[in-house]
């Protein structure tokens, strides 16, 4: 093996090993915002759900990113959040979002 194809693998495997746990938990995270929307229905408990599941993933989600609409008794949810990835050179902020949509409970 030449050096220039070592130092490429190596390079990949450093980018994976920064990567691919980002994107994990990101998608654990988007898959349950989405189920859970439909069964919990309501803001207040939801919201808290939401802000517990992404602590619970390292992922930087503050209230303020959870944005909440209700339209004919329908609740949509959004979650815009961003995750730092770091290197030893530079830093880059990755984008996501998360979002789902339920029926509000009657009353709330």
């Amino acid at each position: 093996m030449t050096r220039a194809f070592k130092l490429g693998l190596c390079l990949f495997a450093l980018l994976m090993f920064r990567y691919v746990p980002v994107y994990y938990h990101t998608i654990q995270f988007n898959q349950y915002v989405r189920d859970q929307v439909p069964r919990i229905r309501m803001q207040g408990p939801l919201r808290e759900a939401i802000l517990s599941k992404a602590e619970e993933h390292n992922l930087n989600v503050t209230a303020e990113d959870i944005m909440m609409t209700t339209t004919n008794s329908v609740l949509s949810v959004a979650v815009e959040y961003h995750v730092p990835v770091n290197f030893y050179v530079f830093r880059q902020d990755l984008k996501f979002r998360a979002g789902g949509s339920g029926l509000l409970l009657k009353g709330y």
